[in-house]
């Protein structure tokens, strides 16, 4: 099986109903999944995900955890083998828990969208599919469920990537870096 985890508001732009329609796109081949849906959630949208999850095979798996916080949110990367996050978002900038998911080091399956395709790159740190594509996102995550050392690669290269990139000491030294050239900048038009 594979345990794959979204992580965030449960609204239509940030892809919970794409990834439901998903696995109602796969079917039967949809077997071995188990889903975890984590965040927020308006009574009805959560009301309709339930109804849709009941009507998917016996041999998938769907939870609605709600919103966490704090140590139980930060579990549930640890429980996931994937990190899917298939939004669309019309404000989506890099989204704090795809970095999220890079520390921890999870593959990653979410869409080309806004500046995600800056911060993970396709087939490098994860998997990457058109927004609003539920079968390309029905096929992702079976390929990323039968074959684990695209899980292992991906995996690997997401935490590199976030050590890299994205860790606070880097962010501070970019930071520090920047205002030395502005300093710099000041003191040449100075004179």
């Amino acid at each position: 099986g594979l345990r794959v985890l979204y992580l965030a508001n449960l609204i239509p732009e940030k892809g919970c109903f794409d990834l439901m329609q998903a696995l109602e796109d796969l079917g039967p081949d949809a077997s071995g999944l188990h889903v975890r849906f984590v965040g927020d959630a308006a009574p009805e949208v959560e009301s309709e995900l339930r109804t849709r999850a009941a009507r998917l095979s016996s041999s998938v798996e769907v939870e609605f955890l709600g919103a966490l916080r704090g140590p139980a949110r930060d579990e549930q990367y640890s429980w996931a083998d994937l990190f899917a996050f298939p939004t669309k978002y019309r404000f989506e900038g890099q989204p704090l828990v795809v970095l999220e998911a890079m520390a921890m080091g999870l593959p990653i399956l979410t869409t080309s969208h806004r500046g995600i395709p800056e911060t993970v790159r396709h087939d490098q740190e994860a998997v990457l599919v058109p927004p609003g594509d539920t079968r390309q996102l029905a096929r992702a995550l079976v390929r990323l469920r039968d074959d684990p050392e695209l899980r292992k690669r991906l995996s690997a290269n997401a935490r590199q990537r976030y050590e890299e990139q994205y860790t606070l000491d880097r962010f501070q030294a970019d930071v520090l870096r920047l205002a030395r050239a502005r300093s710099g900048a000041s003191r040449d038009a100075d004179h």
